[in-house]
């Protein structure tokens, strides 16, 4: 029998709270956990971004997320999947 796979959703859109994220790591014995970052407004204001400044156009809080959440899914063996690029991939 195979080992059933946990998957846990850790944000919706830009903007969205950390701290389900965190709990999730926490205490869901996760084996994946997705930070979804684009909804269509977001993606709508990120394009804005972008053509005004080329440089931009992404989610500019995945740093200080990924330094909250690195380190429990470290230790808990769990691997964050992002799509943080929007519009600048």
């Amino acid at each position: 029998m195979r080992k059933p796979l946990r998957l846990g959703a850790g944000s919706g859109y830009w903007g969205d709270a950390l701290d389900p994220a965190l709990e999730l790591l926490e205490m869901g014995e996760l084996d994946y956990l997705s930070m979804d970052y684009l909804a269509e407004l977001t993606m709508a204001l990120l394009q804005r971004q972008r053509r005004k400044d080329p440089a931009t156009g992404y989610i500019p809080d995945l740093p200080s997320h990924l330094r909250a959440l690195l380190p429990i899914a470290r230790k808990q063996g769990t691997r964050i999947v992002c799509n943080d690029g929007g519009a600048n991939p």
